[in-house]
Formats: structure tokens, sequence, C-alpha cells
């Protein structure tokens, strides 16, 4: 009787254990695709940037300033 509830406490240890160690991989990927899209949304912030500044200088150009 000893020995079956000493290997279901090792039993549920292991799987306690292993069961953390999965919990914590999704969080670390979460975090690295949210690192990705800050970094896309500069990106196209950046891109926008540019252009918007081409418009403005080819609205200069075309006044004549």
């Amino acid at each position: 009787m000893k020995r079956i509830i000493a290997l279901l406490a090792a039993t549920l240890l292991t799987l306690s254990l292993s069961g953390l160690a999965f919990a914590e991989e999704p969080k670390k990927d979460e975090a690295a695709a949210e690192v990705k899209k800050e970094v896309k949304k500069e990106k196209k912030d950046a891109a926008k940037d540019k252009k918007v500044e081409k418009k403005a200088k080819k609205k200069k150009e075309a006044a004549g300033c």
C-alpha cells in the first residue's frame, strides 16, 4: 500500500512539474510574437513617414520654393 501511494505521489509530482515546464513555453512565444508585431508596426510607420516627407517635398518643389 505504501508503495502505491509513493508511486502515485511521485507520478503526480512529475506530472505537475512537466505541466509547469510546458506552461512556460507559450508565454515566451507570445512575447516574441508581440515584439515582432511591434517591429512590423514601427516599420510601417517609418514607411508612412517617408511617403509623407516625399509628398511634402514634391509640393514644395512644385510651388517653386
